[in-house]
């Protein structure tokens, strides 16, 4: 496993200063969005220990920034993870006395047994004002690291060391206290080029986790039946590949399923996008998934993590949009 050795510091300067851009939506056409500029850190286990990675990207359209944990280490699993984000004034007021010891921190999930999570965060809930682009997010990722021989260890995202930011240090010069790590997400907020510049157009589709249809023959609609660990396709239409859908192990009462959507598609932008419906027996009948119960919510990005009660079967319905590149409406000079 790599370890790293050398700390840099947090160089506070050259990190601003992007220009804001506007998009303008045509018709049923929209121009490409803002350009993200996504960051990878390394997450280490004990200091120094290369476990994994912490990736940050944002997307300016939805307005949320997403911050995901992957495990590369073959040996080791996470337990629960924690995370701190805040704008450079909430960065700034931190001190000894007030900084987010991981259990105390506003976002946390219980990852146990999992290898990977992404948490996402509204960028309005990290500014005051409207517009994000160009300003710095402060980012604390923290890991509980469990090992297939019984260890545990604690682990970081990494790019700068937080003992710097309190600036104690000891007889011989070197900071002191509590080792933590962060880093620090600049919003990049790029025009596209004539070059990369595109125009998609939207097609509305209902999609289903693959498995047992409720109806046979009739409405095709399916419902999957409960494995722990597994992963079946998201089916858009009846016959597209519009993504997968990922069961976990039951924890304390709860399934975490992962919806993730395949490139071309996209979660439709409408309320209660997605909806869930456990079942203790198999059911049948027509579903109507606007009467589901055990889950409703608007998902947004590339993926979306819910934990759900635990039950022997789920119906997993998402409203998802096929998404294609079409030719730019030319603007006519006047």
């Amino acid at each position: 496993m790599k370890t790293y050795q050398s700390i840099k510091a947090d160089p506070r300067s050259g990190l601003f200063g992007k220009t804001i851009w506007l998009m303008a939506l045509v018709a049923m056409f929209l121009v490409s969005p803002l350009a993200s500029a996504a960051e990878t850190w390394p997450l280490l286990a004990g200091q120094s220990t290369d476990v994994g990675t912490v990736v940050v990207d944002h997307d300016i359209n939805a307005g949320q920034v997403s911050v995901t944990y992957t495990l590369t280490d073959p040996n080791a699993t996470f337990g629960t993870l924690h995370l701190w984000v805040g704008n450079q004034t909430n960065f700034d007021n931190l001190d000894k006395s007030n900084r987010p010891a991981p259990g105390k921190s506003p976002y946390s999930f219980n990852a146990t047994g999992l290898t990977t999570h992404t948490f996402t965060v509204d960028l309005a809930d990290v500014f005051a004002e409207a517009d994000a682009c160009g300003k710095d997010i402060y980012v604390i990722p923290h890991a509980e690291i469990n090992y297939a021989n019984g260890g545990n260890d604690t682990a970081y995202g990494f790019e700068f060391d937080g003992k710097d930011k309190f600036n104690a240090r000891n007889k011989k010069g070197a900071a002191v206290g509590a080792w933590w790590y962060y880093g620090v997400y600049n919003v990049v907020c790029t025009p596209p080029t004539e070059d990369d510049q595109a125009c998609y157009s939207y097609k509305g589709e209902t999609a289903w986790a693959d498995g047992s249809r409720y109806v046979n023959p009739g409405n095709w609609a399916t419902y999957t039946a409960y494995v722990a660990g597994t992963t079946v396709d998201l089916f858009a239409g009846q016959t597209l590949d519009a993504g997968s859908v990922t069961f976990s192990a039951v924890n304390n009462g709860k399934v975490t399923i992962t919806i993730d959507i395949a490139a071309g598609w996209r979660f439709a932008p409408v309320a209660e996008n997605v909806k869930i419906q456990g079942y203790n027996e198999a059911p049948s009948g027509n579903p109507a998934p606007g009467n589901f119960t055990t889950h409703k919510a608007q998902a947004s990005g590339a993926s979306y993590t819910v934990d759900v009660d635990a039950f022997n079967f789920y119906g997993v319905h998402v409203d998802v949009e096929k998404v294609t590149p079409v030719a730019c409406p030319v603007t006519q000079p006047e």
